[in-house]
């Protein structure tokens, strides 16, 4: 089976990465100057203790996919997702099977409603990874999953076959029959966690081990939750202890990628994660002032980089 992968950041670098080392067929679609710099220096992975490891990949430039592939591992952020659909057109056949690995849910509707639901699995990829200026991958805490499955729970054949696919890469690989229930769960954690990071301005451990912050860090978790709790994917005790035991972590340094980008003053991903909550809490009728206390922090942030773009450029 190919394998074409969307996208060579932080997440799309790691998966394809640890498939291509793992002797699966890949492809990775990306712009032209990132394919130059693949082809010469290969897919630089630095692991959490600092080895860096590159491995040899194939790459496409999207004018010149000239055939289809088996699977599509859509990794790009949300905000790429319909530039991303365009590029990749001419790589879906009748038989492709898109996974995407995109944060939120908003997605799954974009997908199906432009490729047929019949191609598309739900996907949940759980790493944490940075992209450097030069192109590395540095995996910041060890391990890494994906999990993916049917969209109507349902068990396939051909989720059985990707699984066996992708199980010699170094990650853990799991097919789901909740996968829907699976991404919000992620999502109600990635907003949770978000929010707390961007409102309170550092890492769990810090947040927490200041006057006040745990119960800070418990009322951004309960609002979140409140919301998922009033639609058909309540977040289950598992996951909400997951969240808990992650986000009050005594002297982590845990931050989410919505915190880290924030910061940097690189675009985030504060819409489908905060916006379209906070969306959904207003269809459901539950309060979120912390949760669009964030967002407006975020987006607040983006337009001030934005303007220092624009001084720096005239």
């Amino acid at each position: 089976m190919r394998v074409l992968v969307v996208g060579a950041g932080a997440v799309g670098g790691f998966f394809g990465g640890r498939l291509a080392a793992a002797g699966v067929d890949v492809t990775f679609l990306v712009r032209e100057g990132r394919a130059d710099t693949l082809r010469r220096d290969g897919l630089r992975l630095a692991t959490p203790d600092g080895t860096i490891e590159s491995v040899p990949v194939e790459t496409a430039i999207a004018d010149q996919i000239d055939s289809t592939f088996d699977v599509v591992l859509l990794s790009v952020k949300a905000t790429a997702l319909l530039p991303a659909l365009d590029d990749v057109a001419a790589a879906i056949g009748p038989d492709t099977v898109i996974i995407p690995l995109l944060n939120g849910v908003g997605h799954l509707e974009v997908l199906t409603d432009r490729l047929g639901p019949h191609r598309v699995l739900g996907g949940v990829a759980v790493v944490a990874t940075e992209l450097d200026a030069d192109g590395t991958i540095h995996q910041l805490a060890p391990g890494g999953s994906i999990a993916f499955g049917e969209l109507d729970g349902s068990w396939s054949e051909r989720t059985t076959t990707i699984a066996e696919l992708f199980a010699p890469a170094d990650f853990v690989t799991t097919v789901t029959e909740s996968v829907v229930q699976d991404m919000c769960e992620k999502w109600a954690f990635m907003a949770a966690g978000g929010a707390a990071t961007v409102l309170h301005g550092g890492p769990v451990g810090t947040i927490v081990g200041t006057d006040g912050g745990l119960t800070a860090v418990l009322a951004v978790i309960a609002e979140v939750e409140a919301v998922m709790a009033a639609t058909e994917h309540p977040v289950r005790p598992a996951a909400h202890n997951r969240t808990v035991a992650v986000l009050t972590a005594a002297g982590s340094a845990f931050t989410t990628s919505l915190y880290r980008d924030f910061v940097a003053g690189r675009p985030t991903e504060v819409e489908p994660i905060l916006g379209d909550l906070a969306a959904l809490a207003a269809r459901v009728g539950v309060d979120v002032p912390r949760v669009q206390s964030a967002a407006v922090r975020v987006r607040v942030g983006q337009l001030h980089t934005a303007d220092q773009r624009t001084v720096a450029a005239v």
